[in-house]
């Protein structure tokens, strides 16, 4: 009974950390990341001729940026050649740079329905182990990069090539 009570004890213990360092995760489609609300466009068009490059950022993000978002996509370029950065002394990058498409797009369309990945936790995600056609289950955070929406991979998980 004892060793019954421990082992529960500490599943439950992985399980609220576990909860905790993911906190909500939001189920999305990336066409849902890159939305823009319609009282935010027309805004915008309200300021006419009177618009500045400062009244766009506040206006062009919707409530997922900083969100943990989840969503299923195909990848769309090979992520050991679209963009890595500047490699470090170790002569490795320290981030990687590729696109996926959200699966949705299938019934959906396809406006909207891509997104830049940007991994800076690429040895611990995999994202190097991708290959285009891959399709994968991501949980990330939503950012904004200039004027559009990118995702800091925390997991991915293959589900294998379309």
């Amino acid at each position: 009974m004892k060793r019954c009570t421990t082992t529960l004890f500490s599943f439950l213990f992985v399980l609220a950390v576990t909860s905790s360092a993911f906190g909500q995760i939001t189920d999305v489609t990336i066409r849902d990341i890159n939305a823009i609300d319609g009282d935010s466009i027309l805004a915008l068009n309200a300021l006419g001729a009177n618009l500045t490059a400062g009244d766009i950022p506040s206006k062009i993000f919707n409530d997922l940026v900083s969100d943990s978002v989840r969503f299923t996509a195909v990848v769309m370029s090979d992520p050991a050649n679209s963009g890595l950065s500047t490699p470090d002394a170790n002569g490795e990058p320290s981030r990687v740079h590729y696109f996926v498409r959200d699966t949705s797009a299938v019934s959906q369309g396809n406006d909207g329905m891509g997104i830049q990945i940007v991994d800076g936790a690429w040895r611990d995600t995999g994202s190097l182990n991708l290959l285009p056609g891959d399709v994968v289950e991501m949980v990330g955070t939503v950012g904004p990069f200039g004027t559009t929406m990118q995702i800091a991979p925390i997991t991915i998980n293959n589900l294998g090539n379309y």
